[in-house]
């Protein structure tokens, strides 16, 4: 028929985040609004509109999946869920790259990401899913007490050099100090004669 869009409940619904349905609206209703011209062809704005809310449902499925794929249970719904066959695949490439970094916001595009990478965090922390260090604790305290002791370092260096502010203070006063420009006066007003 070419004259309906499916917005809400019509266009399609995730379990279990009833929200995100919500957030689906606000999306759909906001490009519609944007997007759907007054008047002449509306081919190229629906395609671009599709596009979009598919990668969007497409990414909240992805963020839904990531709930039940890291999963320890054992329970056959649970193993199901962990089955590689199950995790869409942008998903487990993110998956792989997770496992020695965290997320980051460059993995994602946010005009189509209803949860942003903290989200994601929040997920992969709370199931024990964490990066792989790449060196020891001890390795990293003695790389931070390199750095702070050059922080420390640095700014023992800036002290001796730099005035003190009493000091800086009685520079600035000594030095020349710029004239004011004066101020010209207003302009005159004149009766027009007649």
């Amino acid at each position: 028929i070419r004259n309906c869009v499916a917005v809400g409940l019509s266009a399609g619904f995730l379990e279990p985040l009833e929200a995100t349905g919500l957030v689906l609206i606000e999306t759909a209703v906001g490009m519609i609004a944007d997007l759907l011209p007054m008047s002449g062809p509306i081919d190229a704005p629906a395609r671009r509109f599709n596009e979009v809310m598919t990668a969007r449902y497409d990414n909240i499925i992805a963020f839904l999946k990531l709930h039940y794929c890291l999963s320890k249970r054992p329970e056959p719904f649970w193993r199901d869920n962990v089955d590689p066959a199950s995790i869409p695949p942008r998903l487990a490439d993110l998956l792989d790259q997770w496992r020695y970094r965290p997320p980051a916001r460059f993995d994602f595009t946010l005009d189509l990401e209803s949860f942003a990478f903290y989200n994601y965090q929040y997920i992969l922390y709370g199931m024990n899913f964490g990066a792989e260090a790449s060196s020891e604790p001890a390795d990293e305290a003695r790389v931070a007490e390199k750095v702070l002791a050059r922080i420390q370092k640095f700014g023992d260096q800036a002290a001796h050099d730099l005035p003190g502010h009493d000091e800086l203070i009685a520079q600035i006063n000594r030095a020349p100090q710029p004239k004011p420009a004066p101020i010209p006066a207003p302009p005159r007003k004149t009766r027009a004669r007649a």
